[in-house]
């Protein structure tokens, strides 16, 4: 619920034309979110049906880190 009062804030104190950054502490690493992702795939679209695989984590793939690579979205 922090998001929604961060919202609620923004909306009746906000000023126009300005940016504000809400979070409800709520951060993922990029694998979870793409664990996340690969999960309701196989439920909406079973993977069997579109690629031979029994779930879409079988199609990650590791590679080397580069600069500038993010390791977290918060």
């Amino acid at each position: 619920m922090k998001i929604a009062k961060g919202v609620d804030l923004v909306f009746h104190t906000g000023k126009e034309a300005s940016v504000y950054n809400t979070d409800g502490r709520n951060e993922r690493t990029n694998l979870q979110i793409v664990d996340a992702i690969c999960t309701i795939l196989d439920e909406k679209v079973p993977a069997q049906q579109n690629i031979n695989k029994a779930s879409y984590e079988e199609l990650i793939t590791f590679v080397e880190d580069r600069v500038g690579h993010d390791r977290r979205y918060a």
